[in-house]
C-alpha cells in the first residue's frame, strides 16, 4: 500500500507531499493543474524510462520518493535481490538534468530492472494503456487463466509443450543428419566391400613380394642350387669328400696324440652341418618348380593389394585400419537410425500427453468462462449496464491436432460485449464509447480483485466518456473495489470524488512569474469547495448538492 509520496523539482511541482491511507483516494483538480504529472511520477517509481526534460527549469535534478507498506510476498522480492526485508519500503528516484539517474530502495542503490520487479506486486496503473491491453484479444486468454487460477495447470502444460517442441526439433535434426549421411553410408559400404573382396591379412604384401621374387627366379635359383649341391656333395672332389679324408687323417693323429680329440669332434660336427646344408639344398631343388599359373595368381593378388594400398594406404596396415573405421562408422549410423526410432516413439507419446493436457485446460477454461461472464455481468449491472451481456468466446478446432496447439493451449479466447438487448455481443475492440470501455474494465478489475485480491491500483481517466449518473455508479464500484486493496483514482466527477475516503487536490498558481503545481489533502470545507468547483457552480444549489454528496458517501 502506498503510504506517502514526495515530489521535488518535477516539471511544475517544486515541492509536493501527501500522505495516503487504505481505501479509496480521489485526486481532483482543474485541467492542466498537473494531475497527469502525479501518474507520471508514479510510473517513474515503477521503473518507467526517465527524461531530463522532466526536471523543473532552474533545478539540477528532480526527485520522487514514496513510502510503501510491504506485504510478505513483496518482502521476499527484496530478499531475492539482496536487500534486507522490512515492513516498509522507501523508494527514491533521482532524475538529473545531466548524467545518469539513480534509484534507491531503503537506502540501497538498485537497477531499474529490479525496481520493476519489486513494484510489480505493489502498484498498478490502469489508464489508456491498460484499456488498449484489454482490447488486445491475445491478452484475454491470460486474463481468463488468471481468474480461473490455472497457473499450475498452465505451467505443466507449457513444460510439456516445450518438451514436445524439443523432441520434434531433435527428431528433425536427426533425420536431416541421417539423410545427409546416406551417401556416406553407401561410400563406407563400397569401401568395405572393396577391402573385403580382397580380404588381405597383415604383412601379406611382403610375403607375396617374396614369393613372386622366388617364382620369377626359379631357373636361376635351380642352377645355383645344383652347382652348390654338386660342389658340396655330388661331384668328385666335393667338399664332403675332402672333409672325409681330413677326418681319416685326424683320426690317425689322435691315435698318436690324444690331445687332438677335441679337434676331431669339431671337424665331425662341421661335416655333419655341411651334410645337412647339402641335403637342404637338394630338398630345395626338388621343391623348386616353375609354375606359371601360380605366378599369375600371386601377381594378380599382389596387384589387388597394391591397389588397396594406393586407395587407403600407404601401408597395408592402413588399409586394414580403414576397414575397421568403416565398420565402426556404419555401426554409429545404424545406431542413429535406432535413435530416430526411439525419438519418434517419445515424440508420439509426448504429443498424446500434450493434447491430453490441452484438453484439460480447455475444459477448465470453458467452465471458468461461464463463471467469469456471470460475475462480470453482475458488476456491469451495478454500473448501470442492466441489460448488458458479457461473454467469453472460446474457439477450438473441430478435431484438434498437435499442429493446432500453441504454448498457451489449442483454443482462441476473446471477450465480447453487448450493452443493449437485441445486439449480438461484439469484440471489445468494437466498443466505440470510452465510457463503456472504462466500465467494462472496472467490472473486470472488480471481479479479479474479488477472486484474488489486488495491489495498490491507480485509475487514470476511469470516468472518461460517462455521464453524471454513471459516475456515481463508477464511484461506488471504486469504493467497493477499495475493500480489496488501496484504490487511487484521478477523476473529474464530484459524484466519484465525494465517495473517496481521502481527497487530494492538485492546483497551480503563479509564484514570481513561474507556474507552480501543488498537492494538498482536503478536508471539511476545503473538500466541499472543491466539489462545488467540480460542479461548476458556486451558488446555493451547488453547495447543497455537494453537501448531499458528502453526506450520502458517509
Amino acid at each position: 500500500m502506498l503510504l506517502e509520496i514526495n515530489i521535488r523539482n518535477f516539471v511544475l511541482f517544486k515541492a509536493a507531499q501527501a500522505q495516503l491511507g487504505p481505501g479509496f483516494t480521489a485526486i481532483t483538480g482543474e485541467t492542466g493543474a498537473g494531475k497527469s504529472l502525479i501518474i507520471k511520477a508514479l510510473q517513474l517509481l515503477m521503473g518507467a524510462k526517465a527524461d531530463p526534460s522532466l526536471v523543473r527549469r532552474g533545478a539540477k535534478q528532480a526527485e520522487i520518493q514514496a513510502l510503501f507498506a510491504l506485504p510478505r510476498p513483496a518482502q521476499g522480492f527484496l530478499e531475492e535481490i539482496g536487500l534486507e526485508a522490512e515492513d516498509e519500503l522507501i523508494v527514491r528516484r533521482i532524475i538529473p538534468r545531466e548524467g545518469r539517474g539513480r534509484i534507491y530502495a531503503n537506502g540501497s542503490m538498485i537497477s531499474a530492472k529490479n525496481l520493476k520487479y519489486i513494484m510489480g506486486s505493489l502498484l498498478s496503473i490502469s489508464g489508456q494503456h491498460e484499456y488498449q491491453d484489454l482490447l488486445n484479444r491475445g491478452r484475454h486468454r491470460h486474463l481468463l487463466d488468471s481468474y480461473c487460477g490455472l497457473e499450475r495447470q498452465l505451467a505443466a502444460f507449457q513444460d510439456r509443450f516445450r518438451e514436445t517442441k524439443r523432441l520434434a526439433a531433435n527428431l528433425e535434426k536427426q533425420k536431416k543428419a541421417l539423410q545427409g549421411r546416406q551417401e556416406e553410408m553407401e561410400l563406407l559400404q563400397k569401401e568395405m566391400e572393396a577391402i573385403s573382396t580382397v580380404d588381405p591379412h597383415q604383412d601379406e604384401d611382403l610375403q607375396l613380394e617374396q614369393k613372386l621374387q622366388v617364382l620369377k627366379s626359379a631357373d636361376r635359383l635351380r642352377a645355383l642350387a645344383e652347382e652348390a649341391y654338386g660342389k658340396l656333395y655330388v661331384e668328385k672332389g666335393a667338399v664332403l669328400e675332402i672333409l672325409a679324408d681330413c677326418q681319416q687323417h685326424l683320426a690317425k693323429m689322435c691315435a698318436l696324440d690324444q690331445g687332438l680329440e677335441q679337434l676331431e669332434k669339431e671337424l665331425e660336427s662341421c661335416v655333419y652341418q655341411i651334410q645337412e646344408v647339402a641335403y637342404g639344398i637338394r630338398d630345395y631343388i626338388n621343391g623348386l618348380a616353375a609354375d606359371p599359373a601360380l605366378l599369375s595368381k600371386l601377381e594378380e593378388r599382389f596387384y589387388a593389394i597394391r591397389q588397396l594400398k594406393r586407395r587407403f594406404g600407404p601401408e597395408l596396415k592402413d588399409v586394414l585400419e580403414h576397414k575397421e573405421m568403416c565398420a565402426r562408422r556404419l555401426r554409429e549410423l545404424e545406431e542413429m537410425e535406432n535413435d530416430i526410432a526411439h525419438l519418434e516413439k517419445a515424440l508420439k507419446e509426448s504429443e498424446e500427453r500434450l493434447l491430453e493436457l490441452a484438453g484439460i485446460l480447455y475444459e477448465k477454461r470453458i467452465a471458468g468462462s461461464r463463471t467469469l461472464a456471470k460475475a462480470v455481468e453482475k458488476e456491469l449491472a451495478e454500473l448501470q449496464f442492466h441489460e448488458a451481456r458479457f461473454a467469453v468466446n472460446i474457439h477450438i478446432p473441430q478435431k484438434p491436432r498437435v499442429e493446432d496447439v500453441t504454448s498457451e493451449g489449442m483454443e482462441e479466447v476473446e471477450f465480447v460485449f453487448s450493452p443493449n438487448i437485441g445486439e449480438e455481443p461484439k469484440p471489445l475492440a468494437s466498443i466505440a464509447s470510452g465510457g463503456e470501455l472504462s466500465r467494462v474494465m472496472l467490472a473486470l478489475r472488480s471481479v479479479f480483485a474479488a477472486k484474488a485480491g489486488m495491489e495498490s491500483m491507480i485509475f487514470d481517466e476511469i470516468d472518461a466518456g460517462i455521464g453524471g449518473e454513471a459516475a456515481g455508479r463508477v464511484g461506488a464500484k471504486l469504493r467497493k473495489l477499495a475493500g480489496y486493496g488501496q484504490v487511487i483514482a484521478i477523476t473529474h466527477f464530484p459524484q466519484i470524488a465525494a465517495l473517496a475516503d481521502c481527497h487530494l487536490q492538485v492546483s497551480k498558481r503563479v509564484e514570481g512569474e513561474r507556474t507552480v503545481s501543488t498537492l494538498a489533502v482536503l478536508s471539511g470545507s476545503e473538500r466541499l469547495d472543491e466539489l462545488k468547483r467540480m460542479l461548476g457552480d458556486q451558488g446555493e444549489e451547488a453547495a447543497s448538492f455537494a453537501s448531499r454528496l458528502l453526506k450520502e458517501s458517509r
